[in-house]
């Protein structure tokens, strides 16, 4: 991703990220948060997909509504998510940035351009560094999101669950589901292999009709519309997930309360109990829901990110240039 703010005024790139993924995070987490309720508990759900008594996005849903305080339960887990949804953006957004930078001092030719393996790389590495620092988080969130408030033993806010889990598992309890998390960094590599490329695709063309019939408004080459965005975010975002979706599954399951007795140990113990109990469809129990949940949160995330990434520096350099004058 090339620096915006290179050579002029305001932030460093790196804070424009930092900001950009925070504010995106934060706001794609208010949005999706019920949908990632429900696709989680589908995850959870043992039972065999299409059997008369297996849970259903509908079944879910409606269980919630019915129970003493829907909403709250909707929003159960929300703080770990935010917490999580935020950190994570913009920790990714900010390492992927300077990963992309360093690549490109690697390239012989000072002219060239990062390729969809670039960002490839660039993305998995950031991916990694950002799944270690805050799995512990999604521990905790899994835990709670699986429950209701009001189901016995159930966690009832992060300090408690995270309390539980170091006593009762030690510091490794907040590493479960890690390597099925490192995994799951692919979804996004492929994710921003497609998205970067196919963005400076469209902007180039749009530099290259600003200049050939000019009309004024050169910024308009430099920023996605909310079309643009919407189109190319949602492509990019259902080839990664339909990629690795099965790993999310795995992933929920290792990471419940007494997951070794309920599902299986280890990842090729839950995987292998997946595929005989479950069979093929096992493995792909709430990628509906989680298709209706991540295009809301996708939108709503890259929107943020794109704008704040594209006003934020010229806010801030307009700013300095007020208080120089």
């Amino acid at each position: 991703m090339a620096d915006a703010n290179k050579g002029s005024k305001g932030p460093s790139s790196t804070a424009v990220e930092a900001v950009a993924g925070l504010m995106a995070g934060t706001s794609g987490n208010l949005v999706g948060h019920p949908f990632e309720l429900v696709r989680t508990r589908l995850q959870i759900d043992n039972r065999k997909a299409g059997s008369p008594n297996a849970a259903t996005m509908t079944s879910i849903a409606l269980k919630v509504l019915k129970s003493k305080h829907p909403m709250a339960n909707f929003y159960r887990g929300f703080t770990p998510n935010l917490v999580g949804g935020a950190a994570s953006w913009a920790l990714f957004f900010s390492s992927k940035s300077n990963f992309e930078m360093f690549l490109a001092t690697l390239k012989t030719n000072p002219a060239a351009k990062l390729n969809p393996a670039d960002y490839f790389i660039a993305a998995t590495l950031a991916g990694g560094l950002t799944q270690l620092i805050t799995n512990p988080i999604w521990v905790i969130k899994t835990r709670m999101i699986s429950t209701n408030r009001s189901d016995p033993g159930a966690i009832q806010n992060i300090w408690h669950g995270a309390a539980r889990i170091f006593r009762e598992e030690g510091p490794l309890g907040f590493y479960k589901g890690l390597s099925m998390s490192l995994f799951g960094v692919s979804q996004g590599a492929v994710q921003f292999a497609f998205y970067d490329p196919i963005k400076n695709f469209y902007l180039a063309r749009q530099r290259h009709a600003q200049q050939t019939h000019p009309d004024g408004r050169d910024g308009r080459a430099e920023k996605l519309d909310v079309q643009t965005t919407l189109l190319i975010s949602t492509t990019a975002k259902v080839i990664a997930q339909a990629s690795v979706y099965p790993y999310q599954v795995v992933r929920a399951r290792l990471q419940t309360e007494n997951a070794a007795a309920r599902f299986g140990k280890g990842v090729r113990g839950v995987a292998r109990r997946m595929w005989l109990e479950e069979g093929f469809l096992g493995f792909y129990k709430g990628l509906g829901t989680a298709t209706l949940r991540m295009l809301p949160s996708t939108w709503t995330t890259f929107l943020v990110y794109e704008n704040v990434r594209y006003y934020l520096p010229r806010y801030m350099a307009g700013g300095e240039e007020k208080n120089l004058s």
